[in-house]
């Protein structure tokens, strides 16, 4: 028996997989450095236990989360979250997992236009 997918699915998880995308594209602007830092945020560590964690001082942690924010174009740690959240979506949800170029290709101009008309 063939699962199938509503439109209304099938778009949202279009825009849930163009927001990863684009979230990808920033993430890999990052370095290594503020990549672990990011993460170690993500799952609730405040700076000292990161600087620990990562052994380094307390001011390089935060020299790196102030880096990494500002290339993200984010100001807030909830902002940061949501990033994270558009960064791992994928990971929440139960399944098999397609990588993101063979999934879905790239929607066209008028595959917008005519999601909107259908609004």
């Amino acid at each position: 028996m063939q699962n199938l997918m509503s439109s209304s699915d099938f778009f949202l998880l279009q825009q849930l997989r163009e927001r990863q995308f684009e979230a990808k594209q920033l993430y890999a602007r990052l370095t290594p450095c503020e990549q672990q830092v990011l993460e170690l945020i993500a799952e609730g560590h405040p700076n000292k236990a990161i600087a620990r964690l990562i052994g380094r001082s307390i001011k390089t942690v935060e020299k790196h989360r102030s880096g990494l924010m500002k290339k993200l174009g984010i100001s807030s740690v909830c902002e940061l979250l949501r990033f994270w959240c558009r960064l791992r979506w994928d990971e929440f949800i139960p399944g098999p997992r397609i990588p993101l170029q063979e999934a879905v290709p790239r929607p066209t101009r008028r595959f917008h236009e005519t999601a909107m008309e259908l609004n």
